[in-house]
């Protein structure tokens, strides 16, 4: 029983079928590699003078930030729009240190940030709830 190519929707005509009686077209050979190049120099590793603790770990200040945020939406000072506006501000300071914050890149990753808040199922129940709750 012989098949019948699919039907394709978009218009388009199907490939003519392969061949199976053409060998295929012989490839070109590949030539040997060659020998490494030789190192110019070595350099002997100096020995380490001398070691230091890790410094004590601080709180991160980026949660200092969101704390602050945080409390000035409880108390009524901001709006939870307002909120998020800061909060993809530092996003967007912190990830592209030293990018201007009015090139297209910055504005590329705060358009991203904006969408996901408003199309993520999660972030914008949150946020919603949010706004009832002030």
């Amino acid at each position: 029983m012989s098949q019948r190519p699919p039907r394709l929707l978009s218009g388009a005509e199907p490939a003519a079928p392969v061949s199976r009686q053409e060998p295929a077209a012989a490839l070109e050979p590949v030539a040997p590699a060659g020998p490494a190049s030789p190192v110019e120099r070595v350099v002997e590793a100096k020995a380490v003078e001398a070691l230091q603790g890790a410094e004590a770990v601080e709180r991160a200040g980026r949660s200092e930030l969101v704390r602050a945020i945080a409390r000035r939406l409880r108390s009524g000072e901001i709006t939870v729009q307002q909120a998020v506006e800061e909060l993809i501000e530092e996003a967007v300071r912190t990830s592209l240190a030293g990018v201007n914050p009015e090139g297209p890149l910055a504005r590329q990753l705060r358009a991203v940030l904006r969408s996901y808040v408003e199309e993520d199922p999660y972030l914008s129940a949150r946020l919603h709830g949010l706004e009832r709750k002030s």
